[in-house]
């Protein structure tokens, strides 16, 4: 997976799986990293303090804004779509699934048959 911006950072510091983890609590939020983790921190409680101290070590202290990439909102959801798609389920189950409306998973199933919309990123 490809990580956009400060997540390829964060990421870059600890590992893939932490950065997914900050995005899907944080991702459209400004949030801010302490010089001094503290318990209280919501970066300390998404992460835990060994990981938060490592995130500030790397990337300095201060506000940063971190992106939905695609693991968030209708992004997640139309990804999520085109996989429920690829193994074959009908359109009524795709939308029950993903959560979202039938019109979207047949939009994202046209874009996929013309390969509009990529599976998995490029790098995967």
């Amino acid at each position: 997976m490809t990580l956009p911006g400060i997540l390829a950072e964060i990421a870059a510091a600890t590992d893939e799986t932490v950065a997914s983890r900050i995005a899907l609590r944080f991702g459209g939020q400004t949030i801010k990293l302490p010089a001094r983790p503290r318990e209280t921190s919501p970066l300390v409680r998404c992460v835990g303090m060994d990981l938060a101290r490592r995130i500030v070590e790397a990337l300095g202290h201060g506000n940063v804004t971190i992106p939905m990439a695609h693991l968030r909102g209708q992004g997640r959801r139309r990804r999520a779509a085109a996989q429920l798609i690829a193994e074959g389920q009908s359109i009524s189950q795709v939308a029950q699934k993903a959560d979202i409306h039938e019109r979207t998973v047949s939009r994202v199933k046209a874009r996929l048959k013309k390969g509009r919309l990529p599976l998995f990123d490029k790098d995967s």
